[in-house]
């Protein structure tokens, strides 16, 4: 599952980053791309985006890796999980990605 707008804002506000900080973080062209995730209430329906887990999976790479060294992907999918991301096993038990 997907952050929500208020987890991303929230991680952007923690890291002190501007729009265009956290497009570039999560590897999008501008900060009003980057706003496209971070809806509110008066951002047109069209505008809405949910931020996919490979958008996702990035932002918390980067940031691990600017941590540190990353010895196992479950530190990633730790970091995810600190903004509002879901990663667990899939229905059927499986890992997911």
């Amino acid at each position: 599952m997907p952050p929500t707008p208020e987890d991303l804002l929230r991680l952007a506000d923690e890291l002190k980053y501007t729009r265009s900080q956290m497009a570039a973080l999560a590897h999008v062209s501008t900060g009003r791309q980057w706003a496209k995730y971070t809806w509110g209430d008066k951002t047109p329906e069209s505008d809405r985006r949910d931020l996919g887990f490979d958008k996702a999976f990035l932002i918390a790479a980067r940031l691990e890796f600017m941590d540190g060294p990353v010895k196992t992907i479950e530190q990633i999918y730790d970091r995810m999980r600190t903004f509002g991301c879901f990663v667990g096993p899939a229905p059927d038990g499986d890992p997911q990605p």
